[in-house]
């Protein structure tokens, strides 16, 4: 039995990861200097969207000694998906933590000469009321140059898997 609820749930990942769509999150890095390859930006600035049509931003410029990465704020771009749980601190910290895994995971793998790749994440989200949990994937798809610049896109899809308690 458990088996066939892991082959149900990676089929639902793999089938709901698959599925082009709006990115939630763009993170376009640029002029770094020579510095790129560190990763580490002098302008940093998040612009959060809480129209579904329009994706936040995340731009990092300039040689500096900042990482590029989203603030742990409130998103209000995640409203949306996380119409699911209640617990919406909890989904935008879920959420930050896991863009900021992919994009150092991105930053990592540039380094290593990967310029382009993809990562995908799973998170799940308790609700306040104990009734269980809402499960997302949370998945990054980037293409740098040489130096560590360029973009990285966002994608975040509910799975239809809910964990019940």
């Amino acid at each position: 039995m458990k088996r066939l609820f892991l082959f149900i749930a990676a089929f639902a990942m793999a089938f709901s990861l698959s599925a082009k769509k709006q990115p939630f999150v763009i993170v376009h890095k640029s002029n770094g200097g020579y510095f790129a390859w560190l990763n580490l930006y002098d302008d940093i600035n998040y612009t959060p969207s809480n129209d579904e049509t329009v994706p936040a931003t995340l731009d990092c410029s300039g040689a500096g000694w900042s990482f590029c990465r989203v603030p742990h704020v409130s998103m209000g771009e995640f409203r949306s998906i996380t119409a699911t749980t209640s617990n919406v601190v909890a989904a935008n910290n879920a959420f930050a933590n896991a863009i900021n895994q992919i994009i150092e995971f991105s930053e990592n793998r540039s380094r290593d000469g990967a310029t382009q790749g993809s990562k995908s994440i799973t998170v799940s989200i308790p609700s306040n009321n104990r009734s269980g949990s809402a499960t997302f994937a949370v998945k990054g798809e980037w293409k740098y140059n040489s130096y560590g610049e360029g973009d990285l896109y966002i994608y975040i899809s509910p799975l239809p898997l809910d964990v019940r308690m």
